[in-house]
């Protein structure tokens, strides 16, 4: 790993305030309000920022609350002052392979396959700050003793969110640029025909991934959560929690003068789980306590829908995965307690893709699935006591 040089100077100073305040006997409204202000290369970047929300409570049982808020946050120091720095990376030159015929499952017969290139980075002191419009709507009922349900329409609207290309989705959206399958004369084409360096027979030879604004993200989705905890008497107390999301609309523009990318529809552009739910389960009695956690991920695109699309032969979604850990912990007096952990309990393995056609180390999504096996981890843990 090469060294890596870069520094610069930030001041930064802010302003907080909030206020709660209950006007009627079952409403009560918050707000809070902010100002921060960066000074950096001579110029001062400042953003005033808001938050109000209302809960309304028309019986014991029963809470209807709202928000809507603005957010605001400066790149990091690394995004902003990180020099430029290079490794020797090995990626896939989809280009050069679908101009040869291999595309989709014979694409890892592609003598371009693992193309030992230069792949650099750096940060950008030009970064605009990330700003952010977020509201949500949504109720917490309390139907029965120390139990809840809540359910909430969360909404976000994201612009100049701060990323990293990763060198192959680079090459994908070059590729896609240069065969016709994006606009080449589009923003995102422009960005990606500058940062692939090719020779002069074609082949490339040195990619460029810098901290990069992403114009416009929208984002909405549901929640619910279900909360319920039983006394069991002298057998000790147990927690029940479960919490499910999906992702209703998630929208996507690289750059200012781009489309917007359906990315709940476009595997091409995103492979994030729609769906996820939670589950667990909390027993403590005395000194003991055990935890069993669910997780559980819905669908998610396959190599071949990834690589060109759902309307492909062959191209589809892979199954839900579902993973459980469990935790066991004894505490004693005067600060020391051991536990032991045991991660993927049941050793499940990511769901095989069977369009995978081996042109990495890994046979399937390593950004969303882990091929870890099950684990045990023991810990013994002392606080002291004053």
């Amino acid at each position: 790993m090469p060294s890596i040089s870069g520094g610069g100077r930030r001041s930064r100073y802010a302003v907080t305030d909030e206020i709660r305040l209950p006007f009627l006997a079952a409403v009560t409204m918050t707000a809070s309000g902010r100002y921060d202000a960066y000074r950096i290369s001579g110029q001062t970047v400042q953003k005033a920022t808001y938050d109000v929300g209302l809960e309304w409570k028309p019986v014991e049982s029963l809470l209807f609350r709202s928000r809507y808020g603005t957010a605001f946050k400066a790149p990091t120091l690394a995004d902003e002052f990180q020099g430029r720095s290079s490794i020797t990376d090995f990626e896939t030159d989809y280009y050069q392979c679908a101009q040869l015929g291999f595309t989709g499952l014979n694409i890892g017969n592609c003598p371009y396959v693992g193309t030992a290139l230069s792949a650099s980075t750096s940060g950008d002191l030009k970064l605009k700050p990330i700003t952010a419009d977020v509201w949500d709507i949504g109720l917490v009922w309390s139907p029965l003793r120390e139990g809840s349900i809540s359910a909430d329409f969360l909404h976000w609207s994201i612009a100049n969110e701060v990323a990293i290309q990763s060198g192959d989705e680079l090459l994908r959206r070059e590729a896609q640029c240069r065969l016709g399958q994006l606009d080449i004369n589009s923003p995102t084409c422009a960005a990606a025909l500058s940062q692939v360096t090719r020779d002069a027979t074609g082949l490339v030879t040195a990619i460029f991934t810098p901290r990069l604004n992403i114009s416009r993200e929208i984002a909405s989705a549901f929640t619910l959560q279900v909360n319920q905890g039983i006394a069991l008497g002298g057998y000790g107390r147990v927690e029940f929690q479960l919490s499910w999301s999906d992702l209703l609309k998630h929208t996507f523009q690289q750059f200012p003068g781009d489309s917007f990318v359906n990315e709940l529809q476009d595997p091409t552009f995103s492979t994030d789980f729609k769906s996820k739910v939670n589950a667990s389960i909390n027993w403590t009695r005395a000194q003991w306590s055990s935890t069993l956690y669910v997780n559980r991920v819905g669908g998610s695109p396959n190599f071949l829908a990834v690589d060109s699309g759902y309307a492909t032969s062959g191209a589809g979604k892979l199954p839900p995965w579902t993973l459980c850990n469990f935790n066991l912990r004894y505490s004693w007096e005067l600060g020391l307690s051991a536990g032991v952990t045991v991660d993927n309990l049941f050793d499940r393995m990511p769901p095989v893709d069977h369009s995978y056609p081996g042109t990495g180390s890994e046979p399937f999504n390593d950004a969303n699935y882990s091929v870890y096996g099950r684990s045990f981890y023991l810990q013994l843990t002392y606080r002291g006591v004053r």
